[in-house]
């Protein structure tokens, strides 16, 4: 219901504010017994699409995973990976550091990487390679789409316009080439 989603996500909001909790692991605690309950449609729909091929089973996405950072009172870096559920973002694994520390070489990626691997060892095993990871335009470079990969994740991520692909013939191409206008 509603109601009890809102107080799910109250609940939440409170355990990231609680200084005495770490909500590298309350999350994830939290949430393991709620996942499989939260996505029931989804596996309801996977069940009803199982018949209809491998090809088109493969393609089937039934799981929206959201990568975002944020500050809190520009003291803590947060990086959140949520499962977006009835309009809402349900934050499964949460990295946090001190703002205005930088983090040692290769921690960042390090960070989210693990992130990523906590969200999917909360999903129920029938869903994990139906997942559709969403970021921001931060995230449009290679290593990002390698984390999604390692994960069999399907990717949807904002990248800027010069932003270069290469094509399956070999051939690169500015991005903006493949979409030239909005629609």
């Amino acid at each position: 219901t509603p109601a009890k989603e809102e107080r799910v996500a109250r609940r939440v909001l409170r355990l990231i504010d609680d200084g005495r909790l770490d909500p590298e692991t309350v999350l994830p605690a939290l949430f393991a017994d709620l996942v499989p309950a939260l996505v029931e449609d989804a596996l309801r729909a996977h069940a009803a699409n199982a018949g209809s091929g491998t090809r088109h089973h493969r393609r089937f996405l039934a799981l929206r995973v959201i990568v975002d950072e944020t500050s809190k009172a520009d003291q803590v870096h947060v990086l959140v990976a949520g499962l977006a559920y009835r309009g809402l973002v349900l934050p499964l694994a949460v990295r946090t550091w001190p703002q205005h520390g930088g983090l040692p070489d290769g921690a960042y990626w390090t960070a989210v990487g693990g992130l990523l691997w906590s969200v999917h060892r909360l999903l129920p095993p029938e869903l994990r390679d139906h997942v559709l990871l969403v970021a921001d335009r931060a995230y449009g470079i290679a290593r990002m789409l390698e984390l999604g990969a390692s994960l069999d994740w399907a990717w949807l991520v904002r990248v800027p316009w010069q932003t270069r692909v290469l094509r399956r013939d070999g051939s690169l191409c500015a991005i903006r080439d493949l979409v030239p206008r909005p629609g």
